[in-house]
């Protein structure tokens, strides 16, 4: 009996080393390792996976090629978008801002009608990240939709917009070099990465807050 106890306890071990291996097998299956796929400004950039509509976008399908990478203040935003009012900034509750305008050209390489995600579109910079503001672009644009139907062959231009504030950085040493900094936009995260470095953005102007 006592040696019986010992056999029956390494064969639970081995029974559960052996469920917990193919365990891990299949997470790793479901869930493989994710590559990142970097691209330069100019450069045309591809991507692939699946959309916020859960559309799975094709490799090769939408083409992204990023223009221009430019920092404004809030009254260069104002003089833009006149309708624009930042409330953090009226309010006093943050004292400066800016926004980072990314001029990309769109095109559809596909052979079908595809539907283009630009509020998929990221901006990230270190542990920094930021989703496209939608009103600014709508009205930067003359667009109604942050999703925008593409003919085969055809392409378009738009200006994206970013908003960053200073109460998003730990202290105003890190806020004077914001315009300083790396940034680049996220075109798609799962189950790929893929980006565009843009670099350090041209400064159009340093006013920030609101006079």
């Amino acid at each position: 009996m006592r040696k019986a106890l010992p056999i029956a306890i390494a064969a639970v071990c081995v029974a559960v080393a052996v469920l917990c291996g193919f365990r891990i097998e299949q997470v790793n299956a479901a869930y493989p390792e994710q590559h990142t796929y970097d691209y330069s400004m100019g450069e045309e950039a591809t991507y692939s996976g699946q959309n916020s509509s859960g559309e799975n976008v094709e490799s090769g399908a939408i083409v992204v090629k990023a223009l221009d990478f430019r920092s404004v203040g809030y009254e260069q935003i104002k003089d833009i978008d006149p309708e624009y009012e930042a409330s953090s900034i009226e309010d006093g509750s943050s004292s400066d801002m800016r926004a980072f305008l990314v001029d990309v050209q769109i095109s559809n390489n596909s052979n079908d009608v595809q539907n283009v995600h630009i509020r998929d579109f990221n901006m990230e910079s270190g542990a920094w990240t930021n989703g496209l503001y939608a009103p600014l672009y709508m009205n930067i644009n003359n667009d109604p939709s942050t999703i925008v139907e593409l003919q085969p062959d055809e392409k378009i231009e738009r200006t994206l917009a970013y908003l960053i504030f200073d109460t998003q950085v730990n202290n105003r040493a890190d806020w004077d070099k914001v315009e300083q900094r790396d940034y680049s936009l996220e075109l798609a995260l799962y189950p790929d990465k893929y980006l565009i470095e843009l670099g350090v953005p041209a400064v159009g102007g340093r006013e920030g807050g609101a006079a």
